[in-house]
Order: C-alpha cells, then structure tokens, then sequence
C-alpha cells in the first residue's frame, strides 16, 4: 500500500494535529463541519478509539462515513478479537456495517519483531 514510510509519517501528523485541534478548542476542525464524507484510514485496531473518537463523535449525522483498516493487529494472535472490538467501537460511533473495512494486510501486521516493508 505504501511506497515509503513518508506517507505513514504524514498520517500521523495529520492524526496528531487534528487531536490537538479537538483537545485543544474542543471542536473539530472547520473543514469536518462541513464535510460530505469522509474515509479514515489506520494501522490497526484501536486506532480508531485513541486517535479519532472525538473527531469521529463531531460528525454530522448526515456525514458519509467509511474506515479503512490495514490489519487485524494480530499481536499475540488477537486478531479475531480486535477485528470484532474494532467493529463494535464503530458501529457504537454511528458507523453501519459496509463502512468498516478491514483489509488485514499480511505485510503490516502488529507486533514487536514484525517490520513493514519500505
């Protein structure tokens, strides 16, 4: 999916920067008020609990909405169990079943020795 680890550094400021926002202003960025859809993509499973929930809880109800997640964040052989806690927290934040959407990448799979390809 990646050509360089650039692109995942650029993600991740981004999630930093619009966490900060929410945290900072207890809002959303401007441009999410008026967004007509919007696709968040994250690495694993909780991703989505501990870089998004305040951005993903300030749509509009009216917002299309999808979340791509690259693996099942099978760390431990947990994978099963963190797709489905991944799918609860979604659907908990408005999000219908097609809108989640796991593709559990073999290359980038979670853990400690795992590395990613370039």
């Amino acid at each position: 999916f990646f050509s360089s680890m650039n692109t995942i550094a650029v993600a991740f400021v981004l999630a930093v920067g619009l966490f900060a926002c929410r945290w900072l202003f207890h809002t959303s960025p401007w441009f999410l008020h008026k967004a007509k859809s919007v696709l968040f993509v994250i690495a694993h499973p909780d991703d989505e609990a501990m870089f998004w929930t305040p951005t993903l809880l300030s749509l509009a109800p009216a917002t299309s909405r999808k979340i791509i997640c690259l693996s099942t964040g099978n760390f431990n052989g947990l994978g099963d169990i963190r797709k489905k806690e991944l799918e609860q927290n979604c659907f908990a934040m408005g999000f219908a079943k097609d809108q989640v959407i796991i593709i559990d990448d073999p290359q980038l799979q979670d853990g400690m020795k795992e590395e990613w390809p370039p």
